[in-house]
């Protein structure tokens, strides 16, 4: 949302939800503040809220409060959740929930906001952004706050989930471990930037990750943006990708050089992972070759799409030839209509 759509006045989004009734997704930073103004109404009245109606609402967008509202909400099945030091008892509120939940994004901001949003003051203008910006105080996001005890939590409910964090925004092995742990029925993951970061012990083992790879059954699109990782990152992606089986969309995008990412690396994840059901590949940044493209191209037929490729390690001349052979070959019915862009 705007700036200007963050300011709405709770007032406002309560007269929207109440003669709105089959609203389903109202996408406002702010939101939490307007359903406890329709709700509670300006003055609290036990009396009023009883005769309250619950809320179709399958669409969350707010922070810590979460809890307060669940029960005029019992549909909510996504959550745009701005992270504070309060995620944990975020996780705790979901895991009670007793259906999936079919998106949880996670934002993570410059500021780390503190705990009570002032929804408290609906109608006052310090309180229309909820704390939800991170407006206000607090220290920087150096690593995924809650994000390991927020999964352990709640993350055997999540089916897809974002991490929307700023390139300052440090990724631990922890986070990784967790993430391949508590999140069993994942179909889709989204890093807006995955910055790793990973101290390895020797004397406890020479490796940043375990050696065998997480296993994701349900898997079947990741995307991996503003990638930057100085070292491991071989072995943090053999890690990762080893195991999603199911995998259909495959995106990495790095922010910084991306040279481990190599045809050698590519025939380590397919030793183990055949990406049988790949359809859409997009590499940007790495170090990848044509001799990767013709090797996914002829083992993959449900292969549709290969993007970025003229930010591989690769000549224009050699792309144009490359593109060349494969009309030809397509022309000939020896090939799948494969979009080379």
């Amino acid at each position: 949302p705007s700036s200007k759509e963050e300011l709405i006045m709770p007032r406002v989004t309560a007269c929207l939800l109440r003669h709105l009734p089959n609203l389903q997704v109202v996408d406002l930073a702010n939101l939490h503040a307007g359903i406890e103004h329709y709700y509670k109404g300006s003055r609290e009245s036990a009396h009023r809220q009883s005769r309250v109606k619950p809320l179709n609402l399958i669409h969350y967008t707010g922070s810590d409060q979460l809890a307060d509202v669940m029960h005029i909400c019992p549909k909510l099945r996504n959550f745009k959740l701005f992270v504070t030091e309060k995620l944990p008892q975020l996780g705790n509120t979901l895991k009670s929930l007793n259906h999936c939940l079919d998106q949880v994004t996670l934002v993570y901001n410059n500021n780390l906001t503190t705990a009570n949003h002032n929804n408290n003051n609906m109608d006052n203008a310090e309180g229309l952004n909820g704390g939800a910006i991170g407006g206000g105080g607090g220290s920087p996001h150096t690593g995924l706050t809650g994000f390991t005890e927020f999964l352990e939590a709640c993350g055997s409910k999540i089916c897809r989930l974002e991490v929307d964090s700023t390139q300052e925004t440090v990724i631990s092995r922890e986070d990784l471990v967790a993430f391949s742990t508590f999140c069993p029925q994942i179909e889709a993951i989204n890093f807006t930037n995955f910055r790793v970061e990973i101290e390895v012990d020797h004397r406890v083992s020479h490796s940043p990750v375990p050696t065998k790879p997480a296993y994701f059954p349900f898997l079947t699109s990741a995307r991996f943006n503003n990638v930057s990782i100085e070292d491991h990152g071989k072995d943090i992606f053999r890690y990762l990708l080893g195991g999603a089986l199911d995998l259909e969309q495959l995106s990495i995008s790095f922010y910084s050089p991306g040279y481990f990412f190599s045809d050698f690396l590519l025939d380590d994840i397919l030793l183990v992972n055949d990406f049988a059901h790949l359809q859409h590949f997009s590499l940007r940044g790495g170090a990848l070759t044509l001799i990767s493209a013709l090797r996914l191209i002829s083992c993959r037929p449900k292969l549709l799409s290969i993007g970025e490729l003229q930010h591989w390690d690769v000549e224009p001349g050699e792309l144009n030839t490359f593109v060349q052979i494969l009309r030809r070959a397509r022309s000939l019915n020896l090939l799948q209509d494969i979009h080379i862009y």
